[in-house]
């Protein structure tokens, strides 16, 4: 199971290999293979992290339950909180992508009315599909792994197609003659080639060619954190969110080699495509078209909303086995939808089985062993952020900035309890499934540590990377609001409840402080 949920979404990461070479294009002087690596340390550091708390807490709710018990209730909470609005924020996302890609996988094969082009029929589409991910979650985990085996299905069929289409392809050159053959006829007003046409539009538009770029540390950790971004190092985190309903959740094994196997299966795969990709697509090109892809006058191949490479597909393969690639990319987005309803209604469901939630919120139901109220309270709420979304569509990169220093600051409060467990509830710690220890010092100790650096390194690209704007978008005001807003909810959430409860004369914070969850 554990294994499972950190492949099934990592094929649809994989399917991101296609379009992380294209950001290495518009990072001159990043080294790809350096910064796989660092992804490749931080990723171990933090689900090996995670698989240590989880054996010893098994219960459902994320970072909430190991840092409420090990660290203090209100960091367990400020920190699960401040991480779960980025997944509620993201289902919003997730299912409107899906919808998106939907309609372009329908206009490989005919024309797609305009009205299903436009932010509002997106918006519509993704509302569906947003209730039928509702009732996957509603049916309880049996039914959600079944869909996630149809997932990993589709996923690992794009996979190989993908691979296959770039094998196919050879070489640079081949992919040079594919590609003049199949848009010739859009480029009938040019004096060039229309491959070479891109790349000196996209020059004289000021982008810099990455093959002579100098080596660049900044660029290379920016790559880091692209990759980490695209939810390479976050997405095995969600075993912890449904710990209390797996099987054999307490085995430190299961858990060690489920979430960091996966996620270096996961991340193998996106490194093999990235490298495949490189190989038969100069990385200047690619760099070049993305670079141009929004100048219609330039980059003329459109298959409606679908992002670049993607709508390359259909002029250089068969559309059957375009569409294919394309669905099992798409997918993703329905997988993701579902995982941040799932993470989100886990995280209700544990707080208010400790009181800071109304306790009704808790109650499961009976037939399907899943938290209704909560798992319908989390879709009520991401419909409202999806029409926000589609409203407020150029605040998305503020959005996401916010986001992406939320997940940061809870990795590194992690990684600091993870340093400080061993030896400030020692009691606890000697009982934990995984206690190994290297020259003396406990391997979850040095685990926090790497967190901790490699994170805290994630958090400072805000302030140091001057390409943050060029490619993840700035920190605006609205990102700083965001911010402010998550943690002062918080606050005001947390200490009301505790009033409220103290007022009753129930202490809320007794219940975690001497009795770890079962």
């Amino acid at each position: 199971m554990i294994l499972y949920q950190s492949i099934a979404p990592g094929f649809g990461l994989a399917a991101f290999a296609f379009v992380s070479p294209i950001m290495a294009g518009l990072l001159p002087g990043a080294n790809y293979t350096i910064a796989l690596i660092m992804t490749a340390i931080a990723g171990i550091a933090i689900t090996a992290t995670y698989a240590h708390f989880m054996a010893a807490m098994p219960r459902s709710g994320g970072e909430y339950v190991f840092l409420s018990r090990v660290a203090h209730p209100f960091a367990g909470f400020f920190m699960n909180w401040s991480v779960t609005w980025l997944f509620w924020i993201m289902t919003s996302v997730n299912a409107i992508w899906f919808a998106t890609m939907m309609v372009s996988l329908v206009g490989v094969f005919t024309p797609v009315p305009a009205y299903w082009l436009t932010a509002q029929g997106s918006l519509i589409i993704g509302l569906g599909m947003s209730v039928l991910g509702l009732l996957i979650v509603l049916t309880g985990m049996r039914w959600y792994v079944k869909f996630q085996d149809f997932v990993a299905v589709v996923m690992i069929a794009a996979t190989i197609a993908l691979f296959g289409v770039l094998f196919w392809i050879g070489s640079q050159g081949n992919f040079i003659n594919l590609f003049n053959n199949a848009v010739a006829p859009l480029y009938k007003d040019i004096n060039t080639t229309p491959y070479q046409y891109i790349i000196d539009q996209a020059k004289a538009a000021g982008w810099q060619q990455y093959s002579t770029a100098p080596f660049s540390w900044a660029n290379t950790i920016g790559m880091f954190v692209l990759f980490g971004w695209s939810g390479a190092l976050n997405a095995a985190s969600f075993g912890s969110y449904v710990a209390g309903e797996m099987k054999n959740a307490n085995s430190g094994k299961v858990q060690l080699y489920g979430l960091t196997g996966g996620f270096l299966l996961n991340l193998a795969i996106l490194g093999a495509l990235g490298y495949a990709t490189m190989a038969v697509i100069n990385v200047d090109w690619l760099g070049a078209g993305w670079f141009t892809q929004y100048n219609a006058n330039v980059f003329r191949m459109t298959q409606g909303l679908i992002g670049f490479p993607f709508q390359l597909l259909p002029y250089i393969v068969n559309k059957p086995l375009a569409a294919l690639i394309i669905f099992g990319t798409a997918i993703q987005g329905l997988i993701a939808y579902v995982m941040d309803l799932i993470m989100v209604s886990r995280s209700m469901f544990a707080w208010s089985f400790d009181r800071i939630f109304p306790t009704r919120i808790a109650d499961v139901n009976a037939r399907f062993h899943a938290p209704v109220k909560a798992v319908s309270l989390t879709f009520i709420v991401a419909a409202i952020f999806a029409v926000g979304y589609t409203l407020g569509a150029q605040y998305f990169y503020s959005v996401m900035s916010a986001g992406l220093w939320l997940v940061c600051i809870t990795f590194i409060v992690v990684g600091i309890t993870a340093i400080v467990f061993p030896y400030a509830k020692k009691q606890l710690y000697e009982v934990m499934p995984l206690k190994r220890k290297v020259a003396g010092i406990p391997l979850l100790t040095i685990l926090g540590v790497v967190d901790v650096f490699f994170f805290a390194l994630m958090a400072s690209t805000y302030i140091w990377w001057s390409n943050f704007a060029t490619v993840l978008g700035v920190w605006s005001g609205q990102t700083t609001l965001l911010i402010a807003v998550v943690y002062i909810a918080a606050i005001v959430v947390y200490f009301g409840s505790r009033a409220y409860w103290k007022s009753k004369n129930i202490d809320l914070e007794a219940a975690v402080k001497e009795i770890p969850p079962a």
